[in-house]
């Protein structure tokens, strides 16, 4: 079943706000984050497991007896078990992704936190990170997730992505501005 964009994001948010909904009413907020994050990064790297969850001509029966299974193992509670039976069921698991990552973006809003993605030459020290995610906090009044990756083709400064938003202090960058300012 493939759905237009639109309608997979209408999927995906309501979809993605039920499951907010039974893990708040349980009480099972932050062990359904977990188990979400679990799953998904079993699918991303077990691509046998990825091609059995999404085939179209696999029985729901079949998937459902691997989902139990999988449950089991990472412990997943009723809750979460219960939603991906409804998305199996209903033939939506194939939405999963997309509800993952709504789900995610719900869930730091309500725990009022902000991913924030750091790309640096070299690795912050522990003074610079917490100097960091105490600025970006007063600045966004939220707590910040901070993702890190070192790229050694930076020369130095940093870049900086939360949301939409990028806020490049590279090095590279101001190099090129001058390039433009002398050929200018």
């Amino acid at each position: 079943m493939h759905h237009s964009d639109g309608t997979a994001k209408i999927l995906h948010e309501r979809y993605a706000k039920a499951l907010i909904a039974v893990a708040e009413n349980a009480n099972v907020l932050d062990k359904v984050f977990e188990n979400i994050t679990e799953l998904a990064l079993a699918v991303k790297q077990d691509k046998d497991l990825k091609k059995f969850l999404f085939h179209p001509e696999i029985e729901i029966s079949a998937k459902l007896e691997l989902l139990s299974n999988i449950s089991e193992k990472l412990k997943f509670c009723d809750e979460f078990f219960n939603f991906l039976k409804v998305l199996l069921i209903k033939q939506r698991i194939a939405i999963l992704r997309g509800v993952f990552l709504r789900f995610r973006d719900l869930y730091d809003a309500k725990k009022r936190q902000q991913k924030v993605f750091v790309k640096t030459a070299v690795s912050l020290s522990d003074q610079q990170r917490r100097k960091l995610k105490e600025a970006l906090k007063n600045r966004l009044n939220k707590n910040i997730l901070l993702e890190e990756l070192h790229d050694k083709t930076i020369l130095g400064g940093m870049y900086i992505k939360i949301g939409d938003t990028i806020l490049d202090g590279t090095l590279e960058l101001k190099l090129n501005r001058l390039k433009e300012k002398i050929k200018g």
